[in-house]
């Protein structure tokens, strides 16, 4: 598969070699499933563009500006956002409602451009990006993506942004180089139902040296699990899924796409016996180990707060 760019206008001169480190997917699998970055050095954008610091991003309903003076919050029922100040012009912490927008129908993720002036909000039912200028307060315009969009992401030198596609099975990329005017510039196929996005930022200055991780909400049949009781194919069983994350190459419109398995905990310290209460746990007089009574990180979804979502019947 071919290396082609994305094209953005007044992006600069920058290389476009990829490469993907297993210790990289690994790390950064783990960040986008649970969370595990610093909470001050993973707040949807890159922090004071004058920071020569690494600074990830992610798919998130709530995001700081930049300076950390103003929070911006999607209101999914309302269909709105809203702009709260938190950082007054002496430094102090203040919570003052500035404004609250409105957008398109049920805003899922916000993310918020390095200069601190404009929010972009997917929203899941129109299908759109709606484009927020923050300093007048109303939107500047609407970008038509896939359907179903949920999670979005900047990188770091905040030019593209990518979109989760929920039901379409894609990623969107917009360049936002000039951030009140973006153009949907394509989209990358990854199948099944994408959710959450999270970029890397490896301090290079170059979005090609960096990674988009797009984790896929449903986890798939694990095909090396073999259920000798029920014979089952791993389905309503903890350990007989698994989930997954797809990453590629940031600023590449036709990238090479790489899928991270992620198998279940073998023991997540679950312990409690259910056969009292759920029959179908265990045959009679079959007594259960503690690894067929554990319950996994990832099972039959892969959900937006990293955990299982089983029922009390499986195993």
């Amino acid at each position: 598969m071919s290396n082609q760019p994305v094209h953005r206008p007044e992006a600069g001169n920058r290389r476009h070699g990829y490469g993907l480190r297993a210790g990289t997917l690994s790390a950064v699998a783990l960040i986008v499933l649970v969370g595990l970055l610093h909470p001050s050095s993973f707040n949807g954008t890159a922090f004071h563009t004058s920071e020569a610091i690494a600074a990830p991003s992610r798919s998130t309903t709530i995001a700081l500006t930049s300076d950390e003076t103003r929070l911006v919050v999607v209101n999914r029922e309302a269909n709105s956002l809203s702009i709260i100040r938190v950082k007054d012009a002496n430094g102090n912490d203040v919570a003052e409602k500035l404004d609250e927008i409105v957008v398109g129908q049920e805003p899922r993720c916000v993310a918020v451009h390095p200069n601190g002036q404009v929010a972009y909000v997917t929203n899941g039912i129109s299908g759109t990006v709606s484009v927020v200028n923050l300093v007048l307060g109303r939107v500047a315009t609407e970008v038509h993506v896939g359907t179903e969009p949920r999670g979005c992401a900047l990188t770091p030198d905040g030019s593209l942004l990518y979109v989760a596609n929920h039901t379409e099975g894609t990623v969107s990329i917009i360049v936002t180089s000039n951030p009140l005017n973006p153009i949907l510039d394509g989209s990358v196929q990854v199948g099944r139902n994408p959710t959450a996005i999270a970029i890397t930022d490896k301090g290079t200055g170059n979005i090609s040296d960096d990674t988009v991780f797009v984790t896929q909400i449903f986890a798939e049949l694990n095909p090396a699990f073999v259920d000798p009781i029920f014979d089952g194919n791993g389905e309503a069983r903890d350990l007989g899924k698994r989930g997954i994350v797809h990453a590629f190459p940031a600023g590449n419109a036709n990238p090479s796409i790489t899928k991270i398995t992620l198998s279940p905990l073998p023991d997540s310290g679950f312990s409690a016996n259910r056969t009292a209460f759920c029959t179908k746990a265990a045959p009679p007089n079959l007594t259960l180990s503690s690894s067929a009574r554990t319950r996994p990180l990832l099972t039959s979804q892969t959900s937006r707060r990293g955990c299982s979502l089983t029922s009390s019947c499986r195993r």
